[in-house]
């Protein structure tokens, strides 16, 4: 079950499990977990995992899978010693040193994530722990060092655009902007649809004096990052640079609003990292990146904090909104179905059903989702709004009698 897949985060996170547990029931309780983990179910992962450790005191795979979700949840500490516990067994088991380097790199323990990162890179042909040890090396202001990671990573394979946009960024820190546009361009190439190699392309056009063709990129950059102050501020300066005073302005005006509240999300999610199992910090976190728009995230976020508190039905309220709101209509009404299975009562969950029936023309059921949330709550404020807005619609809907038509 070795599957090798990665995932880029400040370094690369690795997914993988290793094989030929010795127990079977605890292998097929790795299986579950792996599901569970997949589906971002933490805490059914975790059970799973418990389960299988259980039957098997040494099962890696299990540790594997504890370090992976308790990075997720960003409980740091615990997956430092999961990954631990996996070398400890298994000490070439692939991808937990350079999951452990991961986590130290979480933490800020930079020379500790360099240890392990070497690690990985010495038992295996993979590009990635060698960009994670040039990430790991900035972070440390070793420029040369980095670099020549990056390199490392791009003579292993010349395809790997997380170190090519390493090595972009390395020369663009310092100073040299037409080598970092040379790497920004391969990467650009491999991978035209890549949401952050837009405001690369951006900004490095921008630096270099080519304006025109940094506003295209910029723009594309707004696309993918809408909330993105940093985007819409190089995008602005753009628009100046080419004399669109009407569209600078607007964008610029845009960017100091974006600013005020990416800072306050900012200090929340420093918040998070530093007290992770904080349930009231993880709310507000999620809340705000859920009014922000940044709806990927918020999910995230939310998940997250679902796993501190599972029946926590408000949340769960607010998960299913999001869903709604990014187009994820099915996951939407499960959560909203699953928030009624455990309180018939809840008046929004309800609501939020007959928006949805009604929004795909299932007029009956919708009717039949609203009478129920008036049933339960005929004085709640979200039922009598709903019923001064059907009793509005209605009467637009009715022709006056007698009158002039004139």
């Amino acid at each position: 079950m070795r599957d090798g897949v990665a995932v880029v985060w400040a370094a690369v996170f690795v997914l993988s499990c290793g094989d030929r547990p010795p127990d079977p029931h605890a292998a097929a309780m790795v299986v579950h977990a792996q599901d569970a983990l997949r589906n971002r179910a933490y805490n059914e992962a975790l059970a799973w995992a418990d389960s299988a450790l259980v039957l098997d005191g040494r099962n890696t795979d299990a540790q594997f899978i504890r370090g992976r979700m308790f990075f997720e949840l960003g409980q740091l500490e615990k997956s430092q010693r999961a990954y631990e516990m996996v070398l400890q067994n298994e000490p070439d088991y692939p991808g937990a040193s350079h999951n452990l380097g991961n986590a130290f790199f979480g933490q800020s323990q930079y020379r500790q994530a360099l240890r392990a990162f070497r690690r990985e890179a010495s038992s295996g042909t993979r590009p990635n722990p060698f960009h994670a040890m040039g990430a790991t090396f900035a972070r440390l202001s070793e420029p040369d060092s980095a670099r020549d990671a990056y390199r490392r990573a791009i003579g292993m394979d010349s395809t790997y655009i997380p170190a090519l946009v390493g090595l972009a960024e390395h020369y663009e820190a310092s100073g040299e902007f037409a080598t970092a546009l040379v790497y920004a361009k391969r990467a650009q190439a491999l991978r035209p649809d890549h949401a952050g190699g837009h405001y690369l392309m951006g900004r490095l056009l921008a630096r270099q004096g080519e304006y025109e063709a940094a506003v295209s990129y910029l723009e594309q950059g707004t696309r993918d990052f809408p909330w993105d102050h940093s985007i819409l501020y190089a995008l602005g300066q753009a628009y100046q640079e080419t004399g669109q005073m009407e569209e600078a302005v607007p964008t610029l005006v845009a960017a100091d609003s974006s600013r005020v509240v990416a800072q306050k999300i900012d200090r929340l999610a420093t918040t998070v990292l530093n007290y992770p199992t904080n349930f009231e910090q993880r709310i507000l976190y999620a809340g705000e990146l859920h009014d922000a728009g940044r709806l990927d995230e918020a999910i995230r976020a939310y998940l997250i904090a679902l796993a501190l508190r599972p029946h926590n039905l408000n949340l769960q309220n607010n998960l299913g909104a999001a869903y709604m709101q990014r187009g994820d209509t099915a996951l939407a009404v499960a959560r909203y179905r699953r928030i009624l299975a455990q309180d018939s009562t809840y008046v929004i969950a309800w609501l939020s059903l007959g928006w949805h029936y009604w929004r795909t023309e299932d007029r009956q059921a919708a009717v039949d989702a609203w009478a129920a949330a008036a049933r339960h709550g005929p004085a709640h404020p979200a039922v009598l709004s709903l019923r001064s807005y059907l009793t509005a619609a209605a009467e637009r809907r009715t022709p006056a009698l007698g009158g002039s038509t004139n």
